[in-house]
């Protein structure tokens, strides 16, 4: 016996529900799976955004960092430069007898006549040594000035730690008495901070 209208009717539209239900529910996780992947591939794009733009500007400015770099480089090649030229005026002992020598050589060349010439006391400190000598001098005003002044041009490093002047007592030559420091590069231990190695005794 055939079955009603109405019956069939009503299970073609609960097979188009379910039909529709599916479709939604497959709708629904096609679009959380969609939403899944897109969200770290979007974090990871804004990522990439942002590390394009700092590359970007990072070019824009390699051309001055690699300014300062040489800039940099300069510096610390003329700082070596320097550490060793001042390294060939440091010897490995006072030497004041030769130190005495180029002194002597400074002086006839200014026109200054050394009177007395009397080495010190070598000290041995943490990193260096160094050696008092002093001595005196007789020549015109000019003269001291051009002596001075070319100390820093002798081959041995050394420093003026006093300087006495007296006025002539007839014609222009002023009596001068001088006190140097001479360096040199410390090798033995420190056991003594005044150590006699050579030219002179510890003063009491």
């Amino acid at each position: 016996m055939p079955r009603p209208p109405t019956n069939h009717r009503t299970l073609q539209i609960e097979g188009w529900l379910l039909h529709a239900a599916g479709l939604a529910l497959t709708a629904g996780a096609v679009a959380l799976a969609a939403v899944t992947m897109w969200q770290p591939a979007h974090a990871h794009s804004q990522e990439a955004a942002g590390e394009i733009v700092r590359l970007d500007e990072l070019l824009k400015s390699a051309g001055e960092i690699r300014e300062a770099a040489r800039d940099i480089r300069r510096q610390i090649d003329e700082a070596e430069a320097r550490g060793v030229r001042l390294a060939a005026r440091v010897p490995t002992a006072p030497h004041e007898a030769e130190f005495l020598g180029q002194m002597t050589e400074l002086a006839h060349e200014v026109e200054l006549e050394i009177n007395d010439y009397r080495p010190g006391v070598a000290r041995l400190l943490e990193k260096h040594g160094e050696m008092e000598v002093q001595f005196s001098a007789q020549g015109t005003y000019a003269a001291l000035c051009r002596f001075l002044h070319r100390t820093e041009e002798l081959p041995r490093l050394c420093r003026i730690t006093r300087l006495d002047i007296k006025a002539p007592q007839t014609g222009d030559k002023i009596q001068i008495d001088t006190t140097l420091l001479i360096y040199f590069a410390r090798e033995l231990p420190v056991a003594d901070p005044a150590v006699p190695i050579s030219g002179g005794k510890p003063r009491g």
